[in-house]
C-alpha cells in the first residue's frame, strides 16, 4: 500500500516544485517594462532614438555620426562660453598646442596659386639640418604630388607631421632646378610668446598667442632679456588669445 501511495505522491510533489520554480523565475527575471533606467540613461536613450528615427525616416540622407557630435557641441555651448567638445580627430592638434611641441620638420609655409612655398625654416630644426631653405617650393611629399592639386594647409601639415625619428622625403623646386631632400622628423617647439621687444628705453612689449605648458618659461626668458635692455614697464598683449592650460 505504501509503495502505491509513493508512486502517486512523487509525481505530484515534483510537479509542485516545478510549478513553484517557474513562478519564482518569472517573478525574479525582469521584463522590459520592469527595467528601471536612471535619468542619465533615459536622456541618452532618447537621443539615440531620435537619431535612429532620423536615419530611418528623414526625407534626406543624413550623417548620423556628425549630427551626434554637433548635438554634443551645441549642448555644451548652452552651459557657458568656455565648455567645448573636441572630436577625437582634433584632440591630437589640441594637445600639441597645450604641450607646446609636436613632431615634425620645423617649417612655416603658405600656399600661393596651388604651390606650397616655404616661408621660414626654424633654427636648429630637422628641416634646417637637411638643408631646406625659405623660398623653396614643395612639389612632392613622399609619393604624393602636392603642387597644382588644390592642396590644403591641413593636408600638408598632416603629411609633414609624424612620429619623431621617421623620415619624410620632399621634392622641391629651387632656383629653376628640382631637388630631393630627406628630413628626419623631430620635436618642434610651438612658441606661445610670439613677440617681445622694447618700445622705448623703459617700456617693453610682449605678445602671448595662447597658453601652453611652456608659456611660463617662455615668458620668464623673454622678460629676462628685456630687463637687460632696461625694462621698467611691460605691455602684455593678449588679443586673439584663445586660452589654453
Amino acid at each position: 500500500m505504501n509503495n502505491k501511495q509513493n508512486q502517486f505522491l512523487i509525481p505530484i510533489v515534483m510537479a509542485c516544485f516545478l510549478a513553484i520554480g517557474l513562478l519564482l523565475g518569472k517573478k525574479l527575471a525582469p521584463t522590459e517594462r520592469e527595467i528601471v533606467y536612471t535619468n542619465g540613461e533615459v536622456r541618452y536613450q532618447k537621443i539615440q532614438e531620435i537619431i535612429h528615427v532620423l536615419d530611418e525616416k528623414y526625407v534626406d540622407t543624413i550623417n548620423g555620426d556628425r549630427l551626434f557630435e554637433e548635438t554634443i557641441s551645441d549642448m555644451l555651448h548652452k552651459l557657458d562660453p568656455h565648455s567645448n567638445y573636441i572630436p577625437a580627430k582634433d584632440l591630437k592638434a589640441m594637445n600639441e598646442s597645450l604641450e607646446g611641441k609636436f613632431s615634425g620638420v620645423g617649417i612655416r609655409f603658405c600656399i600661393i596659386r596651388d604651390t606650397v612655398c616655404v616661408t621660414n625654416v626654424l633654427n636648429f630644426s630637422p628641416a634646417m639640418q637637411a638643408g631646406l631653405e625659405a623660398g623653396d617650393k614643395i612639389i612632392k611629399v613622399d609619393t604624393s604630388i602636392v603642387a597644382s592639386v588644390n592642396i590644403t594647409n591641413d593636408a600638408i601639415m598632416g603629411m609633414l607631421k609624424g612620429v619623431a625619428g621617421t623620415d619624410v622625403k620632399l621634392k622641391i623646386w629651387r632656383n629653376g632646378k628640382f631637388k630631393e631632400v630627406t628630413i628626419t622628423r623631430g620635436s618642434i617647439p610651438v612658441e606661445s610668446v610670439s613677440a617681445s621687444f622694447m618700445i622705448d628705453n623703459s617700456i617693453g612689449y610682449l605678445k602671448i598667442d595662447h597658453f601652453s605648458v611652456a608659456t611660463s618659461e617662455e615668458f620668464r626668458h623673454a622678460t629676462t632679456i628685456l630687463k637687460k635692455q632696461g625694462l621698467k614697464k611691460l605691455i602684455i598683449d593678449l588679443r586673439s588669445n584663445g586660452g589654453g592650460v
